[in-house]
């Protein structure tokens, strides 16, 4: 009876790892995706890696903004305008900004910013 009890356990703490749960409630697998993206990347690098967002939004910098990372604020002169992709997973939203320094076309904005936040706290 020990012995069942043991292996039952076993299997249970072996699902649980292999599920990639963890306390943030995000996706294990798509974080890690997610920490390979960088800084300079195209919309077709990201999109290859990370597939589809599940939102976009187009922005104008407006200066010190309490939704900015501060990267992005540091990065982006006032009335520059940005893009943000939005992938939901789990309770965590992964963020990523993209902008140019030029008048480029929207597809060839690269990235200059990203985080991570609980959802809905975008």
């Amino acid at each position: 009876m020990r012995i069942a009890l043991s292996i039952s356990a076993a299997l249970v703490v072996c699902l649980l790892t292999l599920c990639g749960c963890n306390s943030s409630g995000g996706d294990v697998g798509f974080s890690r995706s997610a920490d390979k993206v960088s800084t300079g990347s195209t919309k077709d690098q990201v999109r290859a890696q990370l597939g589809e967002p599940d939102a976009r939004r187009r922005h104008v910098m407006r200066g010190a903004d309490p939704h900015n990372t501060p990267e992005l604020t540091q990065a982006l002169p006032v009335g520059t305008p940005y893009e943000t992709w939005v992938y939901r997973r789990g309770n965590t939203d992964y963020l990523f900004y993209f902008s140019s320094g030029s008048n480029a076309p929207v597809e060839q904005w690269k990235l200059v910013a990203r985080r991570m936040v609980p959802h809905g706290k975008e």
